[in-house]
């Protein structure tokens, strides 16, 4: 998700330099793990499609959370204590760093509609 919101915020820019490196490193990525799965006698992407169908209405079996939940462990846990003596140029910051924001704030959004809700989940931010 946060690879396919980089990947609009670069296309929206117009680096087109940018968006081939990140095509060519999506696609590296993709025949890398599918080389992973042949390896182990699978069929290329079996692992993540296994654990794509296992999570899908499977998860909440683990317990359910509030939606809410990993806002308030990224707002109140990590990122208020340490934004408060930048509060006065929180504004040019998101101005100016907009770009990174955009798809860390998907990769938060996207944790609040799953069902199972752990920190840990998290930690890639």
């Amino acid at each position: 998700l946060m690879y396919l919101a980089f990947a609009a915020i670069v296309l929206y820019q117009r680096q087109w330099r940018a968006l081939l490196a990140a095509g060519c490193a999506g696609v590296a990525t993709l025949i890398l793990q599918g080389s992973v799965d042949l390896l182990s006698g699978k069929a290329p992407l079996s692992t993540l499609l296994i654990y794509l169908n296992e999570n899908q209405g499977g998860a909440a079996k683990y317990g359910v959370m509030p939606w809410y939940n990993p806002l308030l462990f990224v707002l109140g846990l990590s990122l208020l204590p340490f934004s408060i003596p930048l509060w006065r140029s929180v504004k040019t910051l998101w101005i100016r760093q907009w770009p990174v924001l955009i798809p860390w704030l998907l990769f938060v959004f996207a944790h609040c509609l799953v069902a199972h809700k752990e920190e840990r989940f998290l930690y890639p931010i």
